[in-house]
């Protein structure tokens, strides 16, 4: 597990969005409620429609671009019973949250990394005996 990707709150604004977004390789940022609860997700490709607007972009905040909250993971999850939900996701880092209820983001699992150590799985496994 990974420091989670920095959150945005739910207020932060467009511009604010886009700057993250500029400053990292995410594609995704997670927006979290005043108690650090994960409560939705911002995709940089869902910023595209609002990148046009003149002096109302400042107006639009996460809340109004973000989606659900995506499939979650929590700190004491064998891989191997999260590997499908890597597969699935279009995320780079999938977030980890203290329990699936309670959803307080405390990491991320990098998607790369999940598939690799899968990968590396296999390979060793289907090694020809001599």
């Amino acid at each position: 597990m990974l420091a989670p990707v920095p959150p945005v709150t739910e207020i932060t604004s467009l511009p604010e969005l886009a700057q993250r977004f500029l400053g990292s390789a995410n594609n995704f940022l997670p927006v979290v409620d005043a108690d650090q609860r994960l409560v939705g997700m911002v995709a940089l490709q869902d910023l595209k429609e609002h990148l046009g607007a003149g002096r109302e972009l400042s107006a639009v905040i996460a809340s109004d671009v973000m989606r659900p909250p995506p499939r979650c993971v929590t700190p004491n999850q064998r891989l191997v019973d999260v590997f499908n939900l890597a597969l699935a996701s279009e995320q780079q880092n999938i977030p980890v949250v203290s329990t699936l209820t309670d959803k307080r983001l405390v990491g991320a699992l990098a998607r790369t990394e999940v598939l690799g150590l899968f990968a590396e799985s296999i390979a060793a496994g289907s090694k020809p005996t001599l």
